[in-house]
């Protein structure tokens, strides 16, 4: 018979299982709920491969979708087994880790784009975002390769010691986002006293974002410091799945409005944001070509 410590470690890896499905399972069933408005949005508009926000999207859908199946297919067959070998624990956290920051990476080159869009394609506001991207990536990257080979893994691959490098990892995706909703907020007014309505858009879903991406990691140090241990399920899957719906989602939002809008309005939203110049002109700003 099992003693009660093998038991615990099975029901362990039973409930990660079983919380991985449960990530998948919302990502297939919010891909299904919204293909219409996909097909009508994103592929039967302007080619798809040739816009970087329509590409960024299927990205963050496809890709998110694909590497979920994955982890879970492994994470059934090749990894139920305890003891599992820590060699193929620390592959299985390095792939995850990889994946998840990849995903991290083109959800905020998504949102720097709006910004970057929201000012007229200023080159200094693009210098700028480049560099707090390069930043963001610099500090990430050297979080990854500190914290892999100072995982203390368990039988069930659960890792010990990684609270420090989680609340570094979360710092950077405060200081990103927030840095991308305060510059989202200086142009929430084009126009004194006059307030866009794309640009009161694109601020309530900047400030929807930042407090669903601050949200999700800050809510996982608490678990992870009482716990003591970082689960590849609620450290990366159910946080890479929460962020692949919300950014689909204001994407598609944004496509609606440029599908649903008549050409001969005084606002071009979505592909436009009009801009009236010092002679009440209209200019025309792209924010998704």
């Amino acid at each position: 018979m099992l003693d009660q410590s093998a038991i615990t470690l099975q029901l362990s890896i039973v409930e990660r299982n079983q919380s991985c499905c449960a990530a998948l399972a919302l990502l297939i069933w919010d891909f299904i709920i919204n293909i219409e408005d996909e097909w009508r949005c994103i592929w039967s508009t302007s080619p798809v491969f040739m816009n970087p926000v329509k590409f960024g999207y299927l990205y963050v859908r496809y890709f998110t979708i694909v590497c979920h199946s994955i982890n879970v297919y492994f994470a059934i067959n090749s990894l139920s087994a305890v003891p599992i070998k820590p060699s193929l624990c620390i592959l299985w956290f390095s792939i995850v880790l990889w994946c998840s920051y990849s995903l991290v990476v083109v959800f905020n080159i998504l949102m720097m784009l709006r910004v970057y869009a929201l000012y007229g394609k200023d080159k200094k506001v693009a210098a700028s975002l480049f560099i707090l991207l390069i930043i963001d990536g610099a500090i990430s990257i050297s979080y990854a390769l500190r914290s892999i080979p100072a995982l203390n893994l368990d039988a069930t691959c659960r890792a010990h010691r990684g609270f420090k490098h989680i609340l570094q990892f979360t710092l950077v995706v405060i200081m990103t986002q927030s840095t991308l909703l305060y510059l989202t907020i200086r142009k929430r007014k084009i126009v004194p006293d006059c307030s866009h309505p794309l640009i009161a858009l694109v601020v309530r879903d900047s400030a929807w974002i930042w407090i669903l991406f601050c949200g999700i990691f800050l809510a996982n140090l608490p678990y992870s410091k009482m716990a003591a241990v970082i689960r590849i399920d609620i450290s990366f899957m159910w946080p890479t799945a929460i962020m692949s719906i919300a950014v689909c989602k204001i994407v598609i939002n944004m496509q609606k409005l440029k599908v649903e809008t008549p050409v001969d309005e005084s606002v071009y939203l979505t592909s436009h944001i009009s801009l009236p110049d010092e002679s009440t002109r209209i200019s025309q700003r792209e924010i998704f070509a």
